[in-house]
C-alpha cells in the first residue's frame, strides 16, 4: 500500500506478471469535514453510493455525508493529464 503525499489518498499497488508494469487501486481518500473539522476516509464504497450532483459553478461533485456530523460534502474529482 502506497499513500499520495499531497491528497492522502491510499492506493493499493498490483503488479502485472514480471515486467515493471503495475496498477493502482483507490482504496481511500483522507479529506477534512468543512463542518465540524474532524478527518475522516471516503472509501470507494462511500463513493460508489454516492449522488453526483452539479454544483453552483457547474461541476460535478460526488456528495458524501460526514460520519462524525452528518453534513453533505460536495468532494470535487479531478484527473492529472501529466500523470
Amino acid at each position: 500500500m502506497i499513500v499520495c503525499d499531497s491528497c492522502n489518498a491510499e492506493m493499493e499497488v498490483t503488479r502485472n506478471g514480471t515486467e515493471e508494469d503495475f496498477e493502482l487501486d483507490l482504496l481511500g481518500v483522507l479529506t477534512t469535514c468543512p463542518n465540524c473539522g474532524e478527518e475522516f476516509e471516503v472509501t470507494e464504497e462511500m463513493l460508489d453510493e454516492a449522488p453526483m450532483l452539479e454544483s453552483a459553478d457547474g461541476v460535478t461533485v460526488s456528495v458524501v455525508d460526514c460520519p462524525h456530523c452528518r453534513a453533505r460534502i460536495e468532494l470535487e474529482f479531478e484527473e492529472n493529464p501529466d500523470n
